[in-house]
């Protein structure tokens, strides 16, 4: 065999060898590409589903026993007779402008609005809203000792009506079609100590219109 006939041969073996052999190039690439789990999910413990809790009903606050409520009662008139102390009779028809209500129907129309509450709280009604109808009932009266005694009788009525019925009664609520719709019907006391402390101002005005002192009413 010639010496050209070996080479040829030998560069053709080597040809192979190298063809047959990956290069670092396409090794490192394939190093590099992550392989493709065919990942199956795991199966699922079958759960069973929990019952939804129900809403939990709203709280209101607890009806005030009738003893806190009549000590609440108590010290309001006692803080309105304390600054009414300061008018006498001969002050009964003062009034700063004229349309105003004057000193004794200042406190008629206190007298009345205790009634009020009382009878709207318990009224399947609610309020009574005729309010024209109230005033003139107001206007009506012209002697303070006549209002004095209607102040007295207005809540002597609250005070047995807190007496006699039972605090489920005070806390059922007030008609929602009406003045304080859904509130607690014991509530009518926080809006009398409002609405008497309010009328007790309009009356030291009075009294110091007239040249007298009204008493500091908390001492």
């Amino acid at each position: 065999m010639s010496s050209k006939t070996s080479t040829k041969n030998a560069s053709k073996k080597a040809a192979k060898k190298v063809a047959s052999q990956p290069s670092k190039t396409a090794s490192k690439k394939a190093a590099q590409k992550p392989t493709k789990l065919s990942a199956k999910p795991a199966p699922s413990k079958a759960t069973k589903a929990k019952p939804a809790k129900a809403p939990k009903p709203a709280t209101t606050a607890s009806t005030p026993s009738a003893e806190c409520q009549l000590r609440s009662l108590t010290n309001m008139k006692t803080f309105f007779e304390r600054t009414l102390a300061a008018l006498e009779e001969s002050d009964s028809a003062f009034t700063p402008m004229p349309g105003m209500f004057n000193a004794a129907q200042q406190v008629a129309h206190t007298a009345q609005t205790v009634d009020w509450f009382l009878d709207g709280a318990f009224s399947p009604r609610g309020f009574d809203v005729d309010f024209p109808a109230l005033e003139a009932e107001v206007r009506k009266v012209t002697s303070l000792a006549a209002a004095k005694k209607w102040l007295d009788e207005a809540f002597g009525r609250l005070e047995q009506a807190l007496k006699e019925r039972p605090a489920s009664a005070w806390g059922q609520t007030i008609i929602k079609e009406t003045v304080m719709g859904g509130a607690p019907r014991w509530t009518i006391i926080d809006g009398l100590a409002d609405h008497t402390a309010h009328h007790r101002g309009s009356l030291a005005v009075y009294a110091r219109l007239r040249g007298k002192t009204p008493a500091m009413p908390y001492m």
